[in-house]
Formats: structure tokens, C-alpha cells, sequence
């Protein structure tokens, strides 16, 4: 049995723990990425709390279906146009 608290999270946000806080991180980096273009994924990723830029990069693909490279090109291009991309993971599973 979970903690209430847990329970109550996962029940608001529509998503386990873990998969909220990989979200959370993701898409914090992926801003990153658009903010510091000049700035390499390695530093990126590890200030955004993932161990490696291999677990970030395979995040970041499973989230928004894209490298890092295409996500800032994507960005720039979208931020131009005065567009925001929407992540394909986003909401429960069932929302898909």
C-alpha cells in the first residue's frame, strides 16, 4: 500500500511518482536546451538531475520523440513562429 500522500499525488497529477518527477526534469531541460543553445547536452542534462546524457537523451526521445538537436531546431523554429510544441507524453495514458 502507498503512503496517502503518494496516492493523493498520483491521483491529481494523473501520473505516477516517478514518471512526475522524469516529466518535471525533462521538460526542464528541453527549456534549457532552447535557453542555451550554445551550451552542450552534458551540462544540461546533469544540471536537470540525470545521471548521464545517455539516460537524458533517451528521456527526451521517449517524451517528445526527438533528439536533443532536433528539439532545439524544432524550438527555435516554433518560438519564431510564435508556436509551442506540445510533448507527446503528456497526461495519462489514457489521454493519449
Amino acid at each position: 500500500m502507498l503512503p496517502p500522500f503518494i496516492e493523493f499525488l498520483g491521483a491529481m497529477v494523473g501520473e505516477t511518482v516517478g514518471r512526475f518527477v522524469i516529466r518535471v526534469r525533462v521538460e526542464n531541460a528541453a527549456s534549457l536546451l532552447v535557453q542555451h543553445p550554445a551550451q552542450s547536452v552534458t551540462p544540461i542534462a546533469l544540471e536537470s538531475r540525470f545521471s548521464s546524457p545517455t539516460v537524458f537523451a533517451r528521456a527526451l526521445k521517449q517524451h517528445f520523440d526527438m533528439s536533443a538537436t532536433a528539439w532545439r531546431k524544432e524550438e527555435r523554429i516554433a518560438f519564431n513562429r510564435g508556436k509551442k510544441r506540445k510533448p507527446m507524453s503528456s497526461g495519462p495514458p489514457s489521454d493519449r
